[in-house]
């Protein structure tokens, strides 16, 4: 009885294992694609030279166009003359069956 149970046991923990792996990866994909974006902002040189506003703004619509919840308050911006780093911190909330995940996430970029 013990053999045939512990092969069904395996699959059954990788199917989970998969299955939260394809509900949780689409989060980290985002994060991934929208720190690549901050990092390019960062290496373009002109941080220094836009308003905060307006680079927050920028960085707002950044976002919303990579599907990422976040509000004006979580992202941070340390402008030096040598030195600019953004940071964006962020949670995201993902319902799975039974269970509700909290994501938290800080992509930053800077140079």
């Amino acid at each position: 009885m013990k053999k045939r149970l512990r092969p069904a046991l395996a699959v059954l923990l990788l199917g989970i294992f998969l299955y939260l792996g394809a509900g949780l990866a689409p989060y980290f994909i985002r994060n991934f694609r929208f720190a690549r974006e901050l990092a390019v902002i960062t290496r373009s040189g002109k941080i220094s030279a836009q308003p905060p506003e307006r680079l927050r703004a920028q960085i707002m619509e950044l976002a919303r166009q990579q599907g990422i919840p976040i509000k004006e308050e979580d992202v941070l911006l340390e402008i030096a003359p040598a030195q600019d780093r953004i940071t964006v911190r962020y949670r995201v909330e993902v319902k799975l069956p039974g269970y509700t995940v909290y994501l938290h996430f800080a992509p930053q970029a800077g140079r």
